[in-house]
């Protein structure tokens, strides 16, 4: 009778444990496409604060967008210093697009300014994108 109690209660911490998990990576995964939302309609502020906490927490997808925001000045003050250590960050957990960010870093030297050819416009001419 004992064993069966013992039995019942270590299933159920484990089933408890495992809905506890699916639950926090179906929240993670909530807000990493919210924060996408935000950051492709423009609200960059928005997506800032959903994607920060993810990165935190080590969602490799957040961190190369947070990285992408702060290397550009998108919702936050420019610092390509903090830009660079996101995007690292993702790369080195093999997120593809942050790999391809970090060689283009590499090839065309420190961010963008507003006088440069390369520099994304509001036309949308030469614009970056956060996921190609």
């Amino acid at each position: 009778m004992v064993r069966i109690l013992y039995k019942l209660l270590l299933t159920s911490c484990l089933a408890m444990t495992v809905f506890a998990c699916a639950k926090h990576s179906l929240y993670n995964e909530s807000y990493l496409q919210q924060g996408k939302r935000y950051f492709q309609d423009g609200y960059y502020k928005r997506a800032m604060q959903d994607l920060l906490p993810l990165a935190t927490d080590g969602n490799d997808e957040a961190q190369y967008a947070v990285g992408y925001m702060y290397y550009y000045g998108y919702g936050v003050a420019q610092d390509t210093n903090v830009g660079h250590f996101w995007i690292k960050r993702s790369a080195e957990k093999g997120f593809e697009p942050a790999k391809k960010a970090l060689e283009m870093i590499k090839q065309e030297g420190p961010a963008y300014s507003p006088g440069q050819a390369n520099y994304p416009t509001s036309s949308g001419e030469n614009q970056h994108d956060l996921y190609s």
